[in-house]
């Protein structure tokens, strides 16, 4: 397995890196939190199973590394970032918690479908 290489900051160079989650690793500064361990437990249990996973990262890898270079230069970048991958990593973290807005909003669907089809009846 290769790992990145390149020369410097988050840049790639062939294969997939040790570490990854390039625009993370930016975003979040490096640290171990547990958002970013939240995205690399996803792509390492999930996304690198299948293949249509795989080929994503892979994609994703040998797109983002200049990008998360402009990332980790730039702190309000970085901010955007982390308010971007934050909810995704608690959901891929805890998947569960979604199931109340989505039931909610599956409910309001069905309550407006089954109104609107009462209303037609009625005439």
């Amino acid at each position: 397995g290769g790992g990145g290489g390149g020369g410097g900051g988050f840049g790639g160079g062939g294969g997939l890196p040790t570490v990854g989650c390039f625009l993370a690793t930016a975003a979040y500064d490096g640290s171990q939190t547990r958002e970013l361990l939240a995205l690399r437990e996803f792509r390492d249990d999930v996304l690198l199973k299948s293949a249509l996973g795989a080929a994503f990262v892979d994609a994703y890898y040998s797109m983002s590394p200049p990008i998360a270079d402009a990332v980790a230069e730039r702190p309000w970048l970085a901010t955007g970032v982390r308010a971007m991958l934050t909810p995704v990593a608690r959901t891929v973290e805890q998947p569960a918690w979604m199931a109340l807005p989505l039931g909610l909003l599956a409910a309001g669907l069905v309550a407006g479908r089954v109104r609107r089809r009462g209303k037609a009846l009625a005439r």
